[in-house]
């Protein structure tokens, strides 16, 4: 393994800035089990114009996995022995990579500071820290990157790894879709939690996906992982018999696989006592007749389609659609049971602060 060269150290403690010279850059290295890829030339165009104009770029995060170093053998420089591993800025670095090879007499400065004694888990922790707030990555990643603090969301991960499961290959974890994935990571949690909203899972907005690891550890809490894993299982394989999850070859104007769609059906589920079971109404169950009925709901038809792909009022609205076709031809004491007791319409403000400000994922 080749070292990486800094010039212009100070080390402070445990952390050396300084900047990276550029031939050594190709040592710096990618954990992907924490990372996004890397993205394509026309995204990063930005940061090619930025370095052609002479702008000074932000200095990027590396953790070293080691603390081995020694001075030279450049002038005013310091050779780091061990591993290093890009945190923050991998695409700064294949930019200026880029740059380098193509221009290799025009000066281009990449600062760094590099923690020593890094590992795995501290560079897990700090990206996710870095890419909370700016919009560097997806929500994808911050999921899949805070599985590791949060049972439940490691047992919602393993649910779409099963070899011939219904999700296996159809939700995003990355920064982009590939071809075969029909759902973005916040597509598939957020309803997944939300169908245990009475149980303490609650829902998890776009702009706040941090808030899922103390919503899962509640979760946990309240219901225990094997009865977890049994509802999202039970609510996905719903949406696949009755509308279609495997059979689907591409991604396309599906509306059941909206994110409003989803949130809404998993609220109807959590909101009616109809469908959960022992032990202690926490075991999600699908009465054949519901299935039926839904089979038969017009899901295809324009306004229910538009309403899958709305926000704000669009929710409330397809709520009470649902459950009218559900509770349609039915006598008054066999439809659904809120489990409020209430009728629908007075659960009407409980749709308002859920989906009221939010648009379709």
């Amino acid at each position: 393994m080749r070292s990486v060269l800094v010039l212009n150290p100070v080390v402070v403690g445990d952390t050396l800035t300084g900047n990276i010279h550029l031939d050594s850059l190709s040592s710096l290295l990618i954990d992907s089990s924490y990372q996004r890829e890397e993205m394509n030339r026309k995204s990063r165009l930005s940061i090619r114009r930025g370095i052609e104009a002479g702008s000074r770029l932000p200095p990027i995060d590396i953790g070293m996995r080691g603390r081995r170093y020694r001075i030279g053998p450049l002038p005013d420089s310091i050779e780091l022995r061990d591993p290093c591993y890009i945190v923050d800025g991998q695409q700064r670095v294949a930019t200026v990579r880029e740059y380098h090879e193509a221009y290799p007499d025009r000066p281009v400065k990449l600062a760094a500071t590099i923690d020593f004694d890094s590992a795995v888990d501290k560079e897990r922790r700090r990206f996710i820290t870095l890419n909370l707030t700016p919009k560097h990555v997806v929500p994808s990643i911050i999921l899949r990157d805070s599985k590791e603090d949060c049972a439940v969301l490691t047992t919602m991960y393993g649910l779409t790894q099963i070899q011939n499961g219904v999700l296996q290959g159809r939700v995003c974890w990355q920064q982009n879709m590939t071809r075969g994935q029909l759902l973005t990571a916040l597509n598939y949690i957020q309803p997944s939690m939300t169908v245990h909203a009475h149980l303490g899972g609650g829902f998890v907005s776009a702009r706040g996906v941090g808030a899922i690891v103390k919503a899962g550890d509640k979760l946990e809490a309240a219901i225990g992982l094997p009865i977890v894993r049994s509802n999202v299982t039970t609510f996905w394989e719903l949406i696949d018999t009755v509308w279609g999850i495997r059979n689907i070859q591409y991604k396309q104007g599906y509306p059941w696989l909206r994110g409003t769609f989803l949130r809404v059906l998993a609220q109807i589920l959590s909101d009616h006592t109809d469908f959960w079971a022992e032990p202690n109404g926490m075991r999600l169950v699908i009465p054949a007749d519901i299935r039926r009925r839904l089979v038969k709901f017009p899901v295809t038809d324009p306004e229910v389609t538009r309403l899958a792909g709305s926000g704000g009022k669009a929710a409330e609205t397809l709520y009470y659609m649902i459950v009218s076709h559900l509770n349609a031809g039915r006598q008054q004491h066999k439809r659904l049971k809120h489990r409020l007791a209430v009728t629908p319409a007075a659960a009407k403000p409980k749709l308002e602060m859920a989906y009221g400000t939010r648009g379709a994922a």
